[in-house]
């Protein structure tokens, strides 16, 4: 596709620019020497940053896949063109860049035992939007579905959890 080369371009004229040196990356919470530390500015609550941010992107995801069964027939709702696919992968993409705003200061669970779960569903989630993304971008109706339901899995299993508690 015409973005996967500019991709590679751009990332050749960047290494190009770079001096042949790369600097190690910074880990959380690790600013590089001499560098200024961010200060997080978290002004969405958990739930504003869930119901217009993260569950946004996961409904992009869901809403581009799957069958309608209906007396009229089936309906795909998969994309059917190139721009469709890849609205599906930036969705995918966005949602996986997400997971970690939910691992931002103060968004995680005090509780060491809940701040660990909290961190393994962020993770997961990261995961699984980034194996949608691969899907998508390959075309792949039915391992996207897929990758779908696995998203589908985390984030249900995450809110019985954090949110809603059992749930049937």
């Amino acid at each position: 596709m015409v973005r996967t080369g500019m991709t590679a371009a751009l990332m050749m004229a960047l290494a190009a620019c770079s001096g042949g040196e790369s600097a190690p990356a910074a880990t959380a919470g690790q600013a590089a020497a001499g560098a200024p530390q961010a200060e997080f500015r978290t002004e969405l609550n958990s739930q504003e940053l869930m119901a217009h941010v993260i569950d946004y992107n996961a409904f992009e995801i869901w809403h581009r896949q799957g069958w309608i069964y209906s007396a009229d027939g089936v309906e795909e709702l998969f994309p059917t063109d190139d721009e469709g696919w890849f609205a599906a992968e930036n969705a995918a993409a966005t949602l996986a860049e997400l997971s970690n705003t939910l691992l931002l200061p103060g968004r995680v669970p005090p509780d060491a035992d809940d701040a660990a779960d909290w961190i393994s569903y962020a993770h997961e989630l990261n995961r699984t939007s980034l194996v949608a993304m691969q899907r998508a971008e390959a075309q792949d109706k039915e391992a996207f579905f897929d990758a779908g339901g696995d998203i589908y899995v985390v984030c249900r299993s995450c809110h019985e959890q954090f949110v809603i508690g059992d749930i049937e």
